[in-house]
């Protein structure tokens, strides 16, 4: 009788190691973490050097986390478990989201980017404030570094499509940065992964 041997695609454990390491380690600064380190990932194409100094890892704030982030916050220090942010969201009406970019490697459907920048302007729609193409009293600019399609079963777990940003929320009133994340979102596709990642965003802001 013939057996079946189950197995799996080098390519697919590959995959899920990186995810694996890839999990930050709590307290550090992206700046010494190993994705930054080790020449893997995109870096430095949008936020640099003194703004990975400044974003710790697993950053949490209403039920909602980011992997890597900073925030001003109310007693001007940053923690893991951010209270009180340094600014009022809803103090602002109107926010510039530009066009987002893509830094990964490989491609990545123009209805990816679209939709990443639609769920970005539906997050700051419910938080009060209207996207403009134009001024606006806030920009949120945001870029993809990262990008999975698919879901790959691997030994451990099934890894699911994904996006990964980097973002920056500046004041424009102020000329002061308010937020900077970087953050793989996972999703059934990656809409929903970009859905998750607004929905993230406005709880944390909330």
């Amino acid at each position: 009788m013939a057996t079946h041997r189950s197995w799996i695609s080098r390519p697919a454990v590959g995959t899920l190691l990186a995810v694996l390491l890839s999990v930050p380690a709590a307290g550090g600064t992206f700046l010494k973490s190993s994705d930054y380190k080790d020449g893997e990932e995109v870096v430095k194409v949008f936020l640099h050097d003194d703004d990975y100094a400044k974003m710790i890892s697993e950053v949490e704030r209403n039920d909602s986390d980011f992997d890597w982030a900073w925030a001003k916050t109310a007693d001007g220090k940053m923690k893991e478990k951010v209270k009180t942010l340094g600014f009022d969201i809803h103090s602002a009406k109107t926010v510039l989201i530009p066009e987002v970019k893509k830094f990964n490697k490989g491609m990545v459907p123009d209805d990816t980017l679209k939709a990443v920048r639609e769920s970005l302007s539906s997050a700051f729609k419910e938080l009060g404030i209207e996207t403009v193409a134009t001024g606006g009293d806030l920009t949120f600019e945001a870029v993809l570094v990262d990008y999975k399609k698919d879901s790959t079963y691997a030994v451990f777990a099934m890894i699911q499509p994904f996006i990964e940003l980097e973002a920056r929320l500046k004041d424009n009133r102020t000329g002061e940065t308010l937020l900077l994340i970087r953050d793989q979102s996972h999703g059934d596709d990656p809409a929903v992964a970009a859905f998750n990642f607004a929905d993230g965003l406005v709880r944390f802001m909330q």
